[in-house]
């Protein structure tokens, strides 16, 4: 039995009294509303810095969009259709765009930040079987499978998805996504139509155009094993696949689905009335938010925001909108072609020190093994897993969220996270663990 546990409270030798609730990872996937009192206010507005109220480059529209933290800050990288070709642009907070030399794509891109050798970047790759690596200093071109429509993270490899295939890059080379270019490669059957991937705890989530698969990877044998979590005659909106929770959710035309780690089911039924294709999916505040393109007018955008009991609806007037996982929507509004985006909540930095976890069994007398951990952390920390009191150290690099493969067995855990350097921010904890039931 698969589990995830979500570990907010620690102490610390530090200061007085308990250090509590490290902060959530600080959102990239902002926004362009603001909600007061569960009301839509203003419509539209721009956001604080570092990314508001840009003006995006003169005639081109937008398809795609990312920002990675490189060594000369953050910086956005927004790839659009300029005459017949998708250029990229890139901009620092507050600047202008410039376009990017040498890099062109025959059709829409797909785009993400990814973290590689150590620095982060972004990557955009079309159904061209086109790829392109930007990391603020340089851009590297190469080759990748023709019929991508998505491209993800998975553990410390990239992964496409497209048609009836899942690509894997080897580590850290995202020039080797599939067999023939010395990844991993695997099908998913006939007509799956895969248009969407997200990591969920120690598996790959991959949405088509009417199914879900779970896929885990051995990777000492390279083998894959697929599992569908989901199959029915409701048309999937890959567009709007976000991870969330301890899953993910996905709007289909039957409703929100969600993936609570073990399976998907619907929710919020009468919402899918509403949607008539994607533009995407994010967090905010802890709440799902999809838009979509309505189904009685695909030219008008949609907003949707979950409650538990209830769904918000707010009409956008968006002339363009396109999906980011890492920064948002780019809009296109009344014509001015603009950068809107929501500003997020404040992350206060956790002062350095150690923070210490109680015991915890998760509630379950048995054995089990953690087999993952991640966190957000802005600057590299020391993460210990203590099983039964013998300690497992792990050093976490910092500049995102990080997920780290572990194999530890025990009976009562406790963690710690030492932290070194002042300006550190830090997510609750997420551990995933395995035990086998009894009593069934």
């Amino acid at each position: 039995m698969k589990k995830t546990f979500v570990l907010e409270k620690f102490s610390t030798t530090l200061g007085e009294g308990m250090f509590s609730d490290l902060n959530d990872a600080p959102s990239r996937e902002l926004v362009n509303f603001l909600i007061s009192g569960r009301r839509l206010v203003d419509g539209i507005r721009p956001c604080r810095p570092p990314f508001g109220d840009m003006s995006l480059p003169q005639g081109v529209t937008p398809c795609g969009f990312a920002v990675a933290d490189t060594a000369y800050g953050e910086i956005m990288f927004l790839a659009g259709w300029y005459g017949d070709a998708v250029r990229v642009y890139s901009a620092v907070a507050g600047g202008e765009f410039t376009m990017v030399e040498n890099v062109s794509f025959t059709s829409d891109v797909a785009m993400c930040k990814a973290f590689v050798s150590g620095r982060q970047c972004v990557l955009a790759a079309d159904s061209g079987g086109h790829i392109a690596m930007f990391d603020g200093v340089a851009a590297q071109s190469g080759t990748c499978p023709e019929n991508v429509a998505a491209i993800s993270t998975f553990g410390d490899r990239i992964v496409a998805v497209g048609g009836d295939s899942v690509y894997l890059s080897a580590t850290d080379d995202p020039f080797t996504l599939g067999e023939s270019l010395g990844g991993l490669q695997f099908s998913l059957g006939r007509g799956f139509g895969a248009g969407g991937a997200v990591e969920a705890g120690n598996a790959l989530l991959v949405v088509g155009a009417n199914a879900i698969a779970e896929l885990t990877v051995d990777w000492e044998e390279e083998t894959f094993t697929a599992e569908k979590t989901f199959t029915g005659g409701e048309t999937i909106f890959p567009e709007t696949l976000c991870a969330g929770g301890e899953g993910a959710f996905v709007m289909t035309d039957g409703g929100l689905l969600v993936y609570d780690g073990v399976s998907a089911s619907f929710s919020h039924r009468r919402s899918g009335r509403l949607a008539g294709g994607g533009v995407c999916g994010f967090m905010l505040d802890g709440r799902y938010v999809a838009c979509v393109k309505a189904r009685e007018n695909a030219q008008k955008r949609l907003l949707l925001r979950f409650y538990d009991d209830s769904v918000e609806v707010a009409e956008v007037s968006v002339a363009a909108a396109c999906r980011s996982q890492s920064a948002g929507i780019v809009l296109a509004v009344g014509g001015i072609q603009r950068v809107f985006c929501f500003e997020g909540r404040p992350y206060a930095p956790v002062p350095q020190g150690r923070f210490i976890s109680a015991d915890t069994d998760f509630g379950i007398g048995s054995d089990k093994t953690i087999t993952s951990f991640s966190l957000y952390t802005k600057r590299s920390v020391n993460v210990t897993i203590y099983a039964d009191g013998k300690p497992h150290r792990f050093r976490v690099e910092g500049g995102g969220r990080r997920s780290v493969r572990t194999f530890i067995r025990g009976r009562v855990f406790s963690f710690s996270i030492s932290v070194e350097e002042a300006d550190s921010v830090l997510s609750k904890l997420s551990v995933s663990y395995e035990y086998a039931q009894t009593g069934r």
